[in-house]
């Protein structure tokens, strides 16, 4: 069986992974991208693969419909799967897989890192004190502080359970769960009550600019806003005006519509603006999982 490996996580460290697939008698081929493979640059591929390790790539209909029907399994390194058609996988008999609620500690502990950095003030402090400032602002406790959650998933529930830990307030917004431990919430109303805004959930057609202009307005409190989900769900051009015009106290971003961010951005200019740069889950005991999982799911659906 031939094996398409595409996901940056593991093209850094052929020689390793090579080696683990080919104990399974897999012959493997590494594909190079500068993030993920576009719809284009999958349909530029030989359609010669029956598994296929992925990133973030673009498996659209028409790329399933092209690697078909020797295609049998989709494994995905990671969690999100809003790249791949899955109803039109689901029909076509593509197996997916993915690794569900992996990355729950690790991303939840870089958006409460990111809630503290925000509401503390850590890196005006320490811009003011390089600058030979000696700031003495007041700021809040997170324990005098809601935050509201958007996506009560597993990274949802890991940030959830941290700020309760440090005595915050948790509401949350999400019509597909139900988590009898905090507090559920319409949108409408996480916006206009929360002192932070913290995003994970799904990006999807619902979700898809769910926090736009008229999201925005809605925020009372002038919150911090948290995106360690997906950069679509956040409309990046109702984001600018929101921050311009103190809608929003700040923001945290790991995520953006276009990845890499764009140097010319306007995003750049705002001192209140911490950057990610898509690795909120990249911490070594969850890649060390992911890996062994992907790799699980894959030999799993093709034997």
């Amino acid at each position: 069986m031939r094996i398409l490996i595409s996901t940056q996580m593991m093209i850094h460290d052929q020689d390793r992974f090579g080696k683990e697939l080919s104990k399974y008698g897999y012959e493997v081929d590494f594909i190079m991208n500068n993030q993920f493979l576009s719809e284009a640059e999958c349909l530029e591929l030989n359609p010669v693969y029956d598994g296929w390790i992925a990133g973030d790539d673009q498996i659209t209909k028409a790329v399933i419909d092209h690697f078909l029907p020797k295609l049998k399994v989709v494994s995905k390194w990671g969690t999100g799967v809003d790249s791949i058609d899955l109803e039109h996988a689901k029909k076509s008999g593509l197996h997916i897989a993915n690794s569900p609620g992996a990355f729950k500690d690790a991303v939840g502990e870089l958006a409460i890192a990111y809630l503290l950095i925000l509401t503390r003030g850590v890196l005006d402090t320490h811009e003011s004190v390089k600058a030979g400032m000696w700031p003495k602002r007041r700021y809040e406790d997170i324990s005098n502080l809601t935050i509201g959650v958007i996506g009560m998933g597993a990274i949802g529930h890991g940030v959830a359970t941290r700020v309760q830990s440090l005595g915050g307030a948790v509401i949350y917004s999400d019509p597909y769960s139900l988590d009898e431990d905090f507090t559920k919430v319409e949108l409408n109303e996480l916006l206009k009550n929360s002192d932070a805004i913290v995003v994970t959930c799904n990006l999807n057609d619902s979700t898809y600019h769910l926090l736009n202009s008229s999201a925005f307005s809605l925020c009372k409190k002038s919150p911090y806003l948290i995106n360690v989900s997906r950069g679509p769900i956040v409309d990046e051009e109702a984001l600018i005006l929101a921050l311009k015009n103190c809608v929003l106290s700040g923001a945290a971003l790991d995520v953006y519509e276009v990845e890499p961010l764009s140097e010319s951005s306007p995003l750049r200019e705002f001192n209140n603006v911490i950057f990610g740069s898509h690795n909120a889950n990249n911490t070594s005991d969850a890649v060390k999982f992911v890996h062994m999982n992907t790799i699980k799911n894959l030999v799993s659906a093709l034997s």
